[in-house]
């Protein structure tokens, strides 16, 4: 009886060549259909945080046309954000207060009535509004793009 269970074990020393590669291949098809879904998430994830910070700057901007609209009255102003910087014309007005990540680069006016146009990037993404109500909802970002203007016409 010994001798039967010490050949038994004996023979079996590890997985085969065969045995290794098809847990490979397994693993290599669960890998192929995983990570672009994960991708995907991710991506919108991006998108929809860019998004949110727009509208947050957009927002912002409106409520400081209205704060100057019943303090002293309004005009038109223009901010502009370059490598996350914000400046401002004329520069009598305080920075845009907003919670978010600041655009890339950019622009936002405010105008007498406190209608908004803007076109702002994050380098990866691209909104944009026009003062007649024309919206460019988050699309991929064209460096130097004429479609896709960061500075006021």
């Amino acid at each position: 009886m010994k001798e039967f269970f010490l050949k038994l074990f004996k023979k079996v020393k590890g997985f085969s060549l065969i045995e290794l590669l098809g847990v490979i291949v397994i693993i290599a098809i669960i890998v192929t259909i995983v990570v672009p879904t994960i991708q995907g998430t991710i991506d919108d994830a991006r998108k929809s945080a860019f998004e949110s910070s727009v509208t947050r700057i957009k927002d912002g901007a409106v409520n400081e046309c209205m704060r100057r609209l019943m303090s002293t009255g309004t005009e038109e102003v223009i901010y502009t954000f370059e490598l996350s910087h914000q400046s401002i014309s004329p520069d009598t007005y305080p920075v845009l207060e907003f919670k978010g990540k600041s655009p890339a680069a950019g622009y936002i006016i405010t105008y007498e009535d406190c209608t908004v146009e803007y076109g702002l990037t994050d380098r990866s993404y691209y909104m944009s509004k026009t003062r007649t109500g024309k919206v460019t909802e988050s699309v991929p970002y064209i460096q130097d793009s004429p479609e896709q203007p960061l500075a006021p016409l």
